[in-house]
């Protein structure tokens, strides 16, 4: 028992030695989408809800012409976007929920998708396959009827090089923090192609 724990030990100290660092770019503020206009966090951390995107409209009701706020967003645990309807005064009037109100994802939600991302051990491994500075690129909606129901948030993000347009690419979903195709429209061996310095 005590050789199978030494040998194990010493199996994890060859691996840790071998892993090869991974040099990610930096991200560039232009390519992120906008903060959200709002967000509220759970205790843990995790975003409870957030509003996407906002913009009056003038419309016609029984009274005439009136001006209304509009507010999408997206609410975590319902798993379910709303629009909101406000005056102007900010009273709000009316609240639509529903799976197919979706949206851009917000500069926060992506940066949780790289983060999980990268920490998949199948990406993981893709992006160890090159010494090249990787770039990190994505937010793409996604939707099936497996995996990605209206409702989950889904996501498509990619790694990529100079030499390697897609080094790996994944659909995250964001609705519970998962990725839940990590080598999608990927073959699991398949070999990274001009890799300098290896």
């Amino acid at each position: 028992m005590k050789k199978l724990a030494i040998l194990i030990l010493v199996m994890l100290l060859d691996f840790s030695a071998n892993a090869k660092e991974i040099k990610i770019r930096p991200f560039n503020e232009a390519d992120l989408p906008q903060k959200a206009l709002s967000i509220s966090y759970k205790k843990n951390g995790d975003i409870k809800e957030l509003v996407m995107s906002q913009w009056v409209d003038r419309i016609k009701t029984k009274d005439g012409m009136v001006y209304r706020k509009y507010q999408q967003g997206y609410n975590y645990k319902k798993k379910k976007g709303f629009l909101k309807v406000f005056n102007l005064e900010g009273e709000l009037l009316n609240k639509k929920w529903s799976k197919k109100i979706d949206g851009g994802i917000t500069k926060e939600e992506l940066l949780i998708a790289y983060d999980l991302f990268k920490k998949n051990k199948d990406v993981f491994e893709h992006m160890q396959k090159t010494n090249l500075s990787i770039t990190l690129h994505g937010g793409f909606n996604y939707q099936d009827d497996k995996k990605c129901k209206p409702g989950s948030r889904c996501v498509h993000i990619f790694a990529s090089t100079a030499e390697n347009a897609i080094l790996a690419h994944s659909i995250i979903r964001l609705s519970d923090a998962k990725v839940v195709y990590p080598e999608y429209d990927m073959e699991s061996n398949s070999k990274i192609t001009h890799v300098k310095g290896m």
